[in-house]
C-alpha cells in the first residue's frame, strides 16, 4: 500500500468570529461544553440563544471538535445551519482532518450534508488518509448521501492515498446501494488503483457478491487485469469467496486466464470446493 504523503483537508482553524450580536466571543469553558451539548443534542434554539450571547462558535472539545463538527456528526441539520450563520467555520479540520461535512457524509446524515454544501463546504477535502467526504458516505453504505455529494459536485473520480475511488470503497464494503448510487451518476467502473485493482477486483476479494453483480451489470470487465496480472476471479478463489466466484462465471469469467505466474484461478484456490467449483 502507498506510503507517499498524503495532502491534508485545506481549511483554516478559522479565528473565531464575532456573535451576530457584536460581542466577542467567550472562551468561558462552561459556555464551551454548553454549546457543544446543545450542538449534539440538536437543540438549535439554545445553540443560536447561546451564540447570541457571544459563545466562541470555533470553541473547540478536548477532541478538538467544534460544535459544529458535532451537530453534523449527530445529524442535526437546523443546529449546523445556526452555527453557520453565526461564524462557525465550516472549513475546520479535527485532528484526523476531517471536516464537520466528512462527519455528516461518514454518519449518513443527507440533509446536513446538503446544508454544509450550500454553505460552501469543501466536497474535495481529504482527511488524513485521503479521504473526501464522498469516500467515507461510500464506504458506509449511505447512498442518501452519495447522491447529495454528486448534485453538490464531488467527484466519484477523486482518489484516497491508496488509489482507491469512493467506488472502490463501496465495492470492497459490500455497500451495493452506495455502488449503484455512483455508477448511475457515471463513476468508472474500470478505474485502476495503485496495485490496478479494479472496483470488481475487490468486491471479488472480499466476497461481495452483490457488488459483483452491480459492476458486472455497468459494464465492468470480469477479464481485468492487476499488476500481477490476476483477475477478480483470481481474487474470489484465493479467498474461498465462493458466491462471488459464481456471480463472476455466470457473467463470463474465463477461469483459464492464468497470472504472470503462470497461475489460472484454480492454483490459487485453498479450498476443495473451490477447486470443484473451478473444475466443473
Amino acid at each position: 500500500m502507498g506510503k507517499e504523503e498524503v495532502k491534508p483537508a485545506q481549511g483554516g482553524h478559522g479565528a473565531a468570529q464575532g456573535s451576530a450580536g457584536g460581542k466577542p466571543p467567550s472562551a468561558d469553558p462552561k459556555a464551551t461544553k454548553a454549546l457543544l451539548a446543545a450542538a449534539e443534542g440538536g437543540r438549535a434554539a439554545e445553540v443560536a440563544r447561546l451564540l447570541e450571547g457571544g459563545c466562541d462558535p470555533n470553541a473547540r472539545d478536548g477532541s478538538r471538535h467544534t460544535a459544529l463538527f458535532v451537530a453534523a456528526a449527530a445529524g442535526h441539520a437546523e443546529c449546523a445551519a445556526a452555527l453557520a450563520q453565526r461564524g462557525a467555520d465550516v472549513a475546520y479540520t479535527a485532528a484526523d482532518g476531517r471536516t464537520a461535512l466528512h462527519a455528516a457524509a461518514r454518519h449518513g446524515h443527507a440533509p446536513c450534508v446538503a446544508e454544509l454544501l450550500r454553505r460552501a463546504a469543501a466536497h474535495a477535502a481529504q482527511d488524513a488518509h485521503g479521504k473526501t467526504p464522498l469516500h467515507l458516505a461510500a464506504e458506509a453504505g449511505h447512498a442518501a448521501c452519495v447522491d447529495a455529494l454528486l448534485q453538490g459536485g464531488a467527484s466519484a473520480e477523486a482518489r484516497e492515498r491508496n488509489g482507491h475511488t469512493a467506488l472502490h470503497l463501496a465495492a470492497w464494503a459490500g455497500r451495493a446501494e452506495a455502488a449503484r448510487a455512483l455508477l448511475a451518476r457515471g463513476a468508472d467502473v474500470a478505474a485502476v488503483d495503485r496495485c490496478g485493482r479494479t472496483p470488481l477486483h475487490l468486491a471479488a476479494e472480499h466476497g461481495q457478491a452483490e457488488c459483483v453483480g452491480a459492476l458486472v451489470g455497468a459494464g465492468a470487465a470480469v477479464a481485468a487485469r492487476d499488476k500481477d496480472e490476476w483477475t477478480p476471479l483470481h481474487f474470489a478463489a484465493k479467498w474461498g469467496r465462493e458466491d462471488a466466484a459464481r456471480a463472476l462465471l455466470a457473467a463470463g469469467a474465463d477461469r483459464a486466464l492464468r497470472s504472470n505466474c503462470g497461475r489460472a484461478p484454480k492454483d490459487v484456490a485453498e479450498t476443495d470446493a473451490m477447486r470443484k467449483l473451478l473444475s466443473d
